[in-house]
């Protein structure tokens, strides 16, 4: 399913409606480390590609959060939660966008999507999800192991 989201961002590059961005892949399974496959349907916008991270396995990263850590050493979800972090922290990135590979968007709300951080930034908001719902509860799982009870509200 992938193969659309490149299609998505393929288009907004051609557009010109992208900011600065980069996109790095995270993967927890070998038949989803495709490197090739990626340049390929990127085309043109391969300049976008930041690199494929592997998530699998234990977690690299146990001293962003010791607490979660003594639960979850493999636990896919805080494995690619923790590689996000890394990477912002590492490649100073100020905003990140997280898009499961099932999440489709058509390429101008892919761009405004993508631009939404200073806008958000500048009214005080920490997060901006798409509205989508698949009854998995991620935002709740992630307020509850990085948020204390002030910022929940």
């Amino acid at each position: 399913m992938w193969q659309v989201q490149t299609l998505s961002i393929r288009s907004a590059w051609e557009m010109a409606s992208l900011p600065p961005s980069r996109i790095h892949v995270l993967v927890h399974g070998l038949q989803d480390w495709r490197p090739h496959e990626w340049r390929k349907a990127l085309g043109g916008a391969w300049d976008l590609f930041g690199g494929l991270h592997w998530c699998g396995g234990y977690n690299r990263y146990p001293v962003l959060n010791p607490r979660l850590m003594k639960h979850r050493m493999t636990d896919n979800y805080w494995n690619k939660v923790f590689v996000m972090v890394k990477l912002l922290t590492v490649r100073r990135y100020k905003y990140v966008v997280s898009l499961d590979d099932d999440v489709m968007l058509q390429p101008s709300t892919l761009a405004a999507f993508i631009s939404s951080g200073p806008r958000a930034d500048s009214v005080g908001c920490g997060v901006v999800v798409p509205l989508t719902q698949n009854g998995i509860p991620s935002v709740e799982l992630w307020a509850e192991a990085w948020l204390d009870d002030s910022a929940k509200q």
